[in-house]
């Protein structure tokens, strides 16, 4: 490297020559030790011994010490400015290198850019920050609009959802009501379809915002057992419901599965019509992480059996459930989601 300033070796360790701006070392106490050859060219120290930099440099000579003092405690560039005898400006940026040898003090290293460029490369950076700026405003926009359009589509599903319930109640009263009509095993048909309808409706109540396509079942096999035992003259269901239940969720489509089935299990144990049947308890557990197990033991002792085998049968595959008839009731083990 060729030097203006009398050195034993010069004290860069990178190929500062092939920068365009000027790079100066600098000690603590503001001496030029060493320079590539833009710094040669632009500050007047070829052929010169060491230099002070305040004596290359016009201004305040304490404020250039003062940033010398600032630099020598970065190891990250920090600005500042300089500015020659013969006028021409610069922006520096400064910063302390540690010794590359020990026993060697440490030195502040200044790269110089010309105020103009500096100028322009400002410039570029604020039209840089004008134009993410104006993307982040494009993409805040964007999100705002999401977010309303994400609002609304939460009020129709709960529309919807509350139209579902209304109607499935209206099905069921106008089923319920036929069957008082009825006679016969048309009487109980009716009174199924009445007591389905009901337990699908019961799913529906069960949804709530901000989740509205997974259903809580905590608390739906009570219901569920108390709408059956409101058809019969007088209570004959003990229900017994883990209260670890709480977080288990099931996805709309299957929780619809999921009420049908327990509907058709407990009628099934119940006959047809629950009024002075033996007393039937269920119940609905956690059984290990992810399961759940449902129990119906007791009801009629000869038992009326399922109102539709093939129907439970489909439901259970639909669930992924195992599907036990027992002598004494019936058994159920499926997979249910924990957290909604």
């Amino acid at each position: 490297m060729r030097r203006g300033v009398r050195m034993a070796e010069s004290a860069f360790v990178i190929p500062v020559d092939r920068l365009a701006e000027p790079v100066l070392l600098v000690t603590m106490d503001g001496v030029v030790t060493d320079a590539n050859r833009a710094a040669l060219e632009d500050s007047g120290l070829a052929g010169a011994p060491a230099a002070r930099l305040e004596d290359l440099c016009a201004g305040d000579g304490d404020r250039l010490a003062a940033f010398l003092d600032l630099c020598a405690t970065s190891r990250e560039p920090l600005p500042g400015a300089l500015t020659l005898r013969d006028g021409r400006a610069f922006r520096a940026d400064g910063c302390v290198l540690q010794p590359a040898a020990p026993g060697r003090p440490a030195l502040i290293c200044l790269r110089l850019y010309p105020r103009a460029e500096a100028v322009g490369r400002f410039a570029a950076l604020n039209e840089k920050i004008e134009e993410l700026s104006q993307e982040v405003r494009v993409r805040l926009a964007a999100e705002a609009q999401l977010t309303k359009a994400l609002a609304e589509k939460s009020v129709l599903i709960q529309e919807l959802h509350h139209r579902i319930r209304n109607t499935l109640q209206v099905l069921a009263s106008l089923a319920s009501l036929d069957s008082r009509r009825a006679e016969g095993a048309a009487r109980d048909l009716l009174a199924l379809h009445a007591g389905r309808a009901n337990a699908i409706g019961l799913i529906y109540r069960h949804l709530y915002a901000p989740n509205l396509l997974h259903v809580p079942i905590a608390g739906f096999l009570g219901e569920l057992c108390a709408d059956l035992d409101g058809r019969g003259d007088g209570p004959v269901i003990t229900v017994d419901e883990d209260p670890d239940l709480n977080g288990a969720v099931l996805p709309l489509d299957i929780a619809v599965s999921f009420a049908l089935l327990l509907h058709d299990l407990i009628i099934g144990r119940l006959g047809s019509c629950p009024g002075g049947t033996p007393p039937l308890r269920v119940q609905l557990t956690r059984s290990s992480p992810g399961r759940l197990a449902f129990r119906a033991v007791g009801g009629s002792a000869a038992g009326a059996g399922p109102p539709d085998r093939r129907l439970i049968d489909r439901l259970a595959r639909q669930l992924g459930a195992d599907l036990h008839h027992e002598p004494d009731g019936v058994r159920l083990d499926l997979p249910c989601p924990d957290g909604a």
